[in-house]
C-alpha cells in the first residue's frame, strides 16, 4: 500500500487511485456499516484516503438524477472497491444487486479491483454470500 500512497500524492486528481468502501445493505444501523467504518479507519491509519458509500438510504428503483450523480462522482472514478456484505439467504443483499443493475456496467465495474468482506454470525462468516 505504500506504493499507492506515493502514487496518489504525486499524481494529478484524474490519475489517483481511488478507494471506495461500500456498505452493501440498506438496513439502518447495521453491523455492516460498523465494519465498513472500521475499514475506513484502517485505511486512514495508513494515510490512504478511502471514501465510504452506504446503501442505507439508497432509494433509486430506476436511473434518476440522484443515481446518475452517484455513478459519476463515486462509482466511475473509483479504481478499487471494498464491498462489505452481509449474508442474505446465502447471497448478497438485493439492494446491492439493484445498484449494480442500474449502473453502467462497463464504466462502473470493468477492470476494477474488488475486495469482498463478508459480515455474518457464526464460524464461517459470510462464506456462502461471498462465493456467489
Amino acid at each position: 500500500m505504500a506504493n499507492d500512497t506515493f502514487y496518489k500524492s504525486n499524481c494529478p486528481y484524474f490519475c489517483r487511485i481511488m478507494y471506495t468502501i461500500i456498505s452493501t445493505t440498506n438496513r439502518v444501523g447495521s453491523n455492516t456499516l460498523k465494519v465498513a467504518r472500521q475499514y475506513q479507519a484502517f485505511f486512514a491509519e495508513e494515510s490512504i484516503e478511502a471514501q465510504l458509500y452506504s446503501l442505507e438510504h439508497f432509494t433509486s428503483l430506476q436511473r434518476d438524477p440522484h443515481f446518475d450523480k452517484t455513478e459519476q462522482e463515486i462509482l466511475i472514478p473509483t479504481k478499487k472497491f471494498i464491498f462489505i456484505m452481509p449474508e442474505y439467504n446465502g447471497s448478497f443483499p438485493g439492494i446491492f444487486k439493484l445498484m449494480m443493475d442500474l449502473s453502467d456496467i462497463k464504466q462502473s465495474w470493468y477492470y476494477k479491483k474488488v475486495l469482498l468482506v463478508g459480515v455474518a454470525n457464526g464460524r464461517a462468516g459470510n462464506l456462502r454470500g461471498s462465493t456467489v
